[in-house]
């Protein structure tokens, strides 16, 4: 019975380590986009605040090929090259100005005016920051350029959806606004597509171009999650396994392994009784 329950603790051991091991890296993630993408927010250049974002996820330029702010917001779309998909991709960035945490809104983006042919994607929240990307219908933030081409916009619209109080009504009601703007964009501003054709993926003709290759994160400096996290599990499973299998607790004292036989329990009784007379 005994191998068998050794059997199940190192299959939990195991079980444990690897969720640890699971959940500690997320959380480096998280560490990591938390504090180094707060840094990258705090710049005041717009175009520097998307960097830090959009640099790490192909070839890419430093600008984006078209931004278009206001007093509330700015949207940016950067040209990306994939060498993965060996396809061009628009990375499509919102930073809010204006921003409340406790605030639930919602932001879309709309192409076209006429309802016929109305194409609208959604912006997803980016780990709980205040920048937000465009994601498409399966929830993808890579949006082929030959997607948004081929629908022949003229203008796109940013619409924030937010909840709103009537204090008459004492109710609360969703509304909206929109921002409109031109949607401006032409074959000869996509120049990272025409580096890559003419000079492939070699980085140095490619930076000539002013076309630059994907950035890592260096999330290393937030490793010692991992290793605090990986060395407390081992320490909890050690000390399961000793409490479990190898520490015994105080029992009455024996003679020898074995209780004593009958005939000697009564043996040792006749002693007690003749010691008792003898002090009498």
């Amino acid at each position: 019975m005994k191998t068998v329950w050794r059997v199940l603790y190192i299959i939990y051991a195991v079980i444990l380590l690897l969720v640890v091991m699971d959940v500690s890296t997320r959380y480096q993630e998280e560490l990591y986009f938390k504090k180094e993408g707060r840094v990258a927010l705090e710049l005041e250049d717009v175009t520097e605040k998307f960097h830090f974002f959009y640099s790490a996820v192909g070839y890419h330029s430093l600008l984006p090929i078209m931004i278009k702010e206001n007093d509330d917001l700015a949207v940016a779309f950067y040209e990306i090259y994939r060498e993965e998909e060996a396809q061009s991709f628009f990375y499509i960035m919102l930073y809010p100005k204006i921003f409340d945490e406790n605030e639930r809104v919602l932001f879309e983006l709309s192409f076209n005016q006429d309802e016929e042919n109305k194409v609208i994607y959604e912006f997803a929240r980016f780990r709980n920051l205040k920048m937000y990307i465009l994601v498409n219908q399966n929830r993808q933030a890579l949006i082929p350029i030959s997607e948004i081409e081929d629908l022949g916009a003229q203008t796109f619209s940013v619409i924030k959806h937010f909840a709103a109080i009537d204090y008459e009504k004492e109710t609360v009601y969703e509304d909206q606004i929109d921002f409109e703007f031109i949607y401006n964009v032409d074959e000869n501003d996509f120049i990272v597509t025409k580096a890559v054709k003419e000079v492939g993926l070699d980085n140095e003709k490619l930076q000539l171009n002013n076309v630059y290759p994907k950035l890592s994160h260096r999330i290393s400096k937030y490793k010692y999650v991992y290793y605090l996290s990986f060395f407390a599990a081992l320490v909890l499973i050690f000390l399961g396994a000793y409490f479990l299998f190898y520490f015994k607790k105080g029992k009455k004292a024996k003679l020898g392994r074995q209780k004593p036989t009958k005939e000697f329990s009564k043996y040792i009784e006749e002693n007690k009784n003749e010691s008792k007379k003898d002090e009498i």
